[in-house]
């Protein structure tokens, strides 16, 4: 997806997503570097790929038959701070998204279909996940399957 037109992502925020990446994966972008050459969000962990210079993981890569639950469960945890701006301390995997994380329904259909476009798995929606951990859960009963992409897209 496109950051911009598709994630709603703009240069600000852009810029701010790169600087934070930039201090996580431990990589340092050269001069001649312009946003405009990452599109998407595969573009960007493409280059952290290439580029990552510290211990740090990436947390959302996934490699054919080796996503852990833990690496899920991060990746899931820092989409939910970035979805919501809730810190990490209010984030329970195991809570309900309304009940518990005070997400309207609207906002969880949205975020369900942002994550099955993410792992390209069918809609999320329809398989009644009402917490993050059932997330981690049915992405990985998919990937056990088959059934999702070596690595989100």
């Amino acid at each position: 997806a496109d950051m911009e037109s598709d994630l709603g992502i703009d240069s600000i925020k852009k810029a701010q997503l790169f600087g934070e990446l930039g201090e996580y994966f431990d990589v340092q972008a050269s001069s001649d570097l312009s946003l405009d050459e990452f599109p998407t969000l595969r573009t960007v962990r493409d280059y952290l790929l290439a580029n990552a210079g510290g211990a740090s993981e990436p947390v959302a890569e996934t490699t054919q038959g080796a996503t852990t639950a833990g690496s899920l469960e991060e990746f899931i945890t820092e989409y939910l701070m970035q979805q919501t701006g809730y810190p990490r301390s209010v984030i329970d995997l195991d809570g309900d998204f309304e009940i518990d994380l005070g997400i309207d329904g609207l906002k969880i259909a949205e975020m369900l279909t942002q994550l099955s476009r993410q792992f390209n798995l069918p809609s999320l929606a329809t398989a009644a996940v009402t917490t993050p951990r059932m997330i981690v859960e049915h992405v990985s009963r998919a990937e056990a399957k088959g059934q999702m992409a070596v690595a989100p897209r």
